[in-house]
């Protein structure tokens, strides 16, 4: 999945610089099971690719319909998380967490479902539990590499938050050794300096996330926020319009139009 479907962990700015930047939260993960040795999840596997699919194309409703066909046949844990990611971008918390918690209690130890209630905690503003889970998969290290780099990224987006800068940069850096493509905490790093008036810090990692893709609106928001920085107006004006025509719901991106029309 894209970072633009990846969970948005909100929009930020200060008195100066005036824009804003949009911070994003780690992959959410679909955990999908390889249990296909037998005809039952044979079947099984296959409404879960349809729901996969859907998923992806942002078909929430048709992405449910599959994986309620998969649950006739048997119940698994991955079909309950995948699920729950279906509610968790519909916003129907409480029956994303009941899939979640679904998942959970066929399989305790399954990671994606506990790194993906932890998103959910975090969307609610819930931060001692969403904490918990992300220092417990940060603790057990190498149980899953792409839960680790999100536990690492989303902590690090928490303590944005609470401005603690320092810190976030730390646990920002450690994903970038573990994964230097990872996007999400790229761009995070190029907003905590962008926080921190390091103009010229902030748009050598939103390069490097423009490296990773190209299609990704939060880094054209921040490059474009820098733009803004440096008084190349116009420039600003076409990054953000970028960053739009990816994600044409992006606030940050819309509210930065707005700022940028008092200096035209």
């Amino acid at each position: 999945m894209s970072c633009n479907n990846a969970p948005q962990g909100g929009i930020f700015s200060m008195n100066k610089p005036e824009c804003f930047v949009e911070y994003v939260m780690g992959q959410v993960l679909l955990g999908i099971n390889s249990k296909d040795k037998d005809a039952k999840n044979f079947e099984v596997a296959k409404y879960v690719k349809l729901a996969v699919s859907s998923l992806e194309k942002g078909r929430l409703h048709e992405t449910i319909t599959y994986l309620e066909s998969a649950l006739e046949i048997c119940e698994r844990e991955d079909v309950y998380n995948i699920m729950g990611l279906a509610y968790f971008f519909m916003g129907d918390d409480d029956k994303s967490f009941d899939c979640f918690d679904k998942a959970l209690e066929i399989n305790s130890g399954y990671i994606e479902a506990h790194y993906n209630t932890a998103l959910l905690f975090h969307r609610l503003k819930m931060y001692d539990r969403a904490l918990e889970i992300f220092d417990e998969i940060i603790d057990d290290g190498g149980i899953n590499g792409s839960a680790l780099e999100g536990a690492y990224n989303n902590k690090a987006c928490m303590l944005i938050e609470e401005d603690k800068h320092d810190e976030a940069i730390k646990l920002l850096k450690t994903v970038i050794l573990l994964n230097d493509t990872c996007i999400e905490s790229l761009i995070n790093l190029g907003n905590v300096y962008y926080k921190l008036n390091n103009f010229k810090e902030a748009k050598k990692y939103y390069d490097k996330a423009l490296l990773v893709s190209n299609q990704c609106a939060p880094v054209y928001i921040g490059l474009g926020a820098v733009a803004f920085e440096n008084g190349d107006f116009k420039k600003a004006g076409n990054l953000f319009d970028k960053s739009l025509s990816i994600n044409k719901f992006s606030e940050a991106a819309q509210e930065n139009k707005k700022i940028l029309s008092k200096y035209n």
